[in-house]
């Protein structure tokens, strides 16, 4: 089985419709983790998987996704966003874009900015709030932007050698460790540039679109 490009939804702050509606015309695998799944009839979506040990998913939730395959993974040890990676990998998955990561109990929220860290190492994966696209960024990166553009660069361990170009407040071989500095940046052209000599950063980038 190959999914390669997946949606997935956890069961944080729902998506709001506009920021999930253009990555569908990709067509792409639906993935509700556990709870995540109630929030998909608002959107007018209907999971090809359930994952997790459903302990979240309301009972009449799954009798309205009947033609919805449920993976049942009762493994404590991991969350359900992790037993749903697992799943879209085992399934050869390449792409992944996880909704509702954020805006749900704090603790959760802050250990899924640990599986974006560690699964990012495996997949091209990302998470996506109705304020931001979150993503990890090790090496070299660069994206296009627009003057005025908002975003943050976090590093929740030490970042060394950061190098940040276009932007209203660049940094040159600068050492990011967990705390403010890197937060409210504005790109200053079309393209912004990051590098890192070692470790990793957390790049919060604002919609246009975002409130």
């Amino acid at each position: 089985m190959k999914l390669k490009f997946v949606l997935v939804f956890a069961n944080g702050q729902p998506a709001e419709s506009k920021i999930v509606k253009p990555f569908l015309a990709d067509s792409p695998s639906i993935v509700a983790a556990d709870g995540g799944a109630n929030h998909l009839t608002k959107l007018g979506l209907v999971p090809d998987y359930i994952v997790g040990d459903l302990d979240s998913v309301k009972p009449e939730i799954l009798r309205q996704f009947k033609s919805t395959e449920i993976i049942r993974r009762e493994d404590q040890d991991h969350t359900d966003l992790e037993k749903t990676l697992d799943f879209c990998l085992e399934s050869n998955a390449d792409k992944i874009v996880v909704f509702g990561a954020t805006g749900g109990r704090l603790d959760h929220e802050i250990a899924n900015f640990g599986v974006l860290q560690n699964y990012s190492r495996r997949a091209n994966l990302f998470f996506l709030d109705n304020q931001f696209t979150i993503r990890v960024v090790r090496g070299a990166y660069s994206f296009k932007t627009f003057p005025g553009q908002l975003f943050s660069l976090i590093a929740l361990q030490s970042a060394r050698g950061v190098t940040l170009k276009g932007v209203q407040f660049p940094l040159t071989n600068a050492d990011l460790s967990f705390g403010g500095r890197g937060v409210s940046n504005l790109a200053k052209e079309s393209r912004v540039s990051i590098s890192i000599q070692s470790g990793e950063v957390f790049l919060f980038l604002k919609h246009a679109n975002a409130d």
